[in-house]
Formats: C-alpha cells, sequence, structure tokens
C-alpha cells in the first residue's frame, strides 16, 4: 500500500512539475554549449542502444512515461516530424523512465517511429544530466549535429517549437 502511494505521489508530483515547467517556457541554458551527455541503454526491444548511434544528426532527446499525460499528448507529433525531418538529418529519441511493457504497448497503439530507450532507474539522474534540474516531465533537449545542447525544453514541446529550433540545424 505505501508502495502505491509514493508512486502516485511520484507522479503527480512529476505531473504538476511538468506543467509549471511549460507555464514557465524554458530552463537557462548555459552560455557555454555543453555535450550531449554518453549513454548506453537499452532500447524498448532489449537492444543496447548508445547515444553515439546517432552522431552527425539533429537530436531530439525526449525523457517521457506512459502515465504522464503531457507525455503522451506530444508524441504523435514527434511522430510526424520525424517522418518530415528525418530524411534531412533529424532524429528523435525517446526515453521512458519506466519499465519496457507498457512502453512497447503504447509504441504499438501510437506507431511510434523512433527509437525508445528504457530507463526506469537510471532515467532521472541522466534527465538531469541533460539540464533538468526540476526533474520534470515531458522534458527534451535538442542536440546539435556536433553533440552539443542547444535547447532544453521542459513540458510540452509543441511541434511549432520543436521545428523552430531543428530547421536551422538541419
Amino acid at each position: 500500500m505505501a508502495k502505491k502511494f509514493l508512486f502516485v505521489l511520484i507522479c503527480f508530483s512529476a505531473v504538476a512539475a511538468g506543467l509549471y515547467a511549460y507555464q514557465s517556457d524554458q530552463l537557462p541554458l548555459p552560455e557555454d554549449r555543453l555535450p550531449a551527455p554518453s549513454f548506453t541503454l537499452l532500447d524498448s526491444n532489449g537492444v543496447e542502444r548508445k547515444l553515439d548511434t546517432w552522431k552527425g544528426r539533429v537530436l531530439v532527446v525526449n525523457f517521457w512515461a506512459t502515465w504522464c499525460p503531457p507525455c503522451r499528448k506530444e508524441i504523435p507529433a514527434f511522430t510526424k516530424i520525424q517522418d518530415e525531418l528525418g530524411p534531412k538529418g533529424l532524429q528523435f529519441v525517446g526515453i521512458a523512465i519506466e519499465e519496457a511493457a507498457p512502453v512497447r504497448k503504447f509504441m504499438q497503439q501510437i506507431g511510434v517511429n523512433y527509437p525508445m530507450l528504457i530507463a526506469p532507474n537510471e532515467g532521472m539522474t541522466l534527465m538531469a544530466k541533460f539540464g533538468n534540474t526540476l526533474g520534470v516531465v515531458p522534458f527534451s533537449a535538442v542536440v546539435d549535429r556536433a553533440g552539443k545542447i542547444v535547447h532544453i525544453q521542459p513540458g510540452v514541446f509543441e511541434p511549432e517549437q520543436v521545428k523552430k529550433w531543428v530547421e536551422p540545424l538541419l
């Protein structure tokens, strides 16, 4: 019972923080563009993936969870943008901060066309390394072709905002 209450409390806190961050638009980005942190995670099929896999592409790294309504809202738009701008060098990479089973189910329902990595334990720490000091989801980071973080976006990353940040980098 206590674990269930704690889980609900964490979920509520993450959503509330996400809404707060969405209203405040974005977190400050350091003046010097920092390199995206290197990591290795399993994808939704259990295959080990490294961030370096997509070296030389413009990345949108999106931290999310199936239990997060704003997260679920933005993923269909990301799928469309991946179709549209992927051939020009854009790559979305999802990082789910939960177990693989619900992620696979959601991906099948929505038809997600980009890699989903699974990080139930290390996701929050990795998110902080990308600049999410609030610990909110959804949270996205735009990484340029040189591997530098050029924008961080707490809360829902609207399609117009995504394009505003990535198109000049393509």
